[in-house]
């Protein structure tokens, strides 16, 4: 449950996370849960989620900025500021 909600959240769906990992949180205290294994799920699904959307930026990288533009609530600024980013950090041909 930890994983699959950690995972969706770390995905952009709404679902949050934090709930879920404060009682997880609570029962490891309790000694109800083991604590390594809860956060080494934590973790992998923050990763997991996380290098999905590496990937999918370096593989349809316009294309994926253009989508999260387009559902932001202010599309403006998230175009002017992924420019600036992109002319900030980008690599140099």
């Amino acid at each position: 449950m930890v994983f699959l909600n950690v995972l969706l959240d770390q995905l952009g769906l709404p679902v949050p996370a934090v709930p879920t990992l404060v009682i997880a949180g609570a029962l490891a205290a309790d000694h109800k849960l083991p604590a390594a294994p809860l956060y080494a799920l934590a973790v992998a699904a923050c990763v997991l989620g996380d290098s999905a959307w590496y990937l999918a930026g370096r593989i349809y990288g316009g294309r994926v900025m253009n989508l999260l533009c387009r559902i932001s609530l202010t599309p403006d600024w998230c175009v002017s500021q992924t420019q600036a980013s992109f002319e900030r950090w980008a690599r140099r041909p």
